[in-house]
């Protein structure tokens, strides 16, 4: 059977591309002068020079990269920054995704869920809820990730984030995919089509163009000959 071009990615905010920006050809010399800086800084910027640190740090240096998002996280709780708190918990489960510590990442995600429910922060809980149902579509327990999906769905039409839709949607479509389910997985595919459309998400397009060519011949076939 033909396989589906698996779009559905795990949500990283630009991470590895934005770390990688903020680190690519440069020396020790960067990294020192950010450690500098941090220390002559006392105000509400610490945080961001601290996911800076550990952007340097991110690909080849993970424990180091663990320890300035910690202190990011822990800043930016004391000083009530709920934003770049999230961001930084956010951060921290990518980092574990990173390193293939999922169960370690979920941990992280879940306590993003409570808190950006908390304060009312919706994109970050549609992303949240992207990240944890993909880890648990990873896992085959296909009823959690569904659940997890939907909520993002649920959230991202609630509040018009239109980037969370599209994913979720997406998801969904992959979901039934898996679990040979085209009919289903085709209508998901085109709802995502239509909004990657709105937003000019030109790779999103591609792909979503290839998964629904798969899907409708996986589907056309299985119309044929059922067995």
């Amino acid at each position: 059977m033909a396989q589906l071009i698996k779009t559905a990615h795990f949500v990283i905010l630009a991470l590895i591309l934005l770390f990688s920006q903020q680190s690519f050809g440069q020396s020790e010399a960067y990294v020192d002068s950010l450690k500098k800086l941090l220390t002559d800084t006392q105000d509400t910027s610490q945080v961001n020079i601290l996911h800076k640190i550990a952007g340097y740090y991110f690909t080849d240096e993970s424990d180091s990269s663990e320890y300035y998002l910690q202190k990011a996280i822990d800043l930016s709780l004391k000083n009530n920054q709920i934003d770049d708190h999230l961001y930084s918990i956010f951060q921290m489960g990518n980092l574990y995704l990173f390193n293939n510590k999922n169960d370690k990442a979920a941990e992280y995600f879940t306590q993003g869920i409570e808190k950006a429910s908390k304060h009312e922060k919706y994109t970050y809980l549609s992303d949240f809820y992207n990240n944890l149902g993909l880890i648990y579509k990873q896992k085959g327990e296909y009823d959690t990730a569904y659940d997890y999906f939907f909520k993002q769905l649920e959230v991202s039409e609630k509040y018009n984030y239109k980037a969370g839709k599209m994913n979720g949607l997406l998801n969904l479509g992959n979901l039934h995919g898996d679990q040979s389910s085209w009919e289903k997985a085709v209508e998901y595919y085109e709802r995502s089509l239509k909004i990657a459309e709105e937003l000019d998400e030109k790779n999103s397009i591609s792909s979503l163009y290839g998964n629904l060519g798969l899907a409708y011949d996986v589907f056309a076939v299985e119309a044929v000959d059922p067995d």
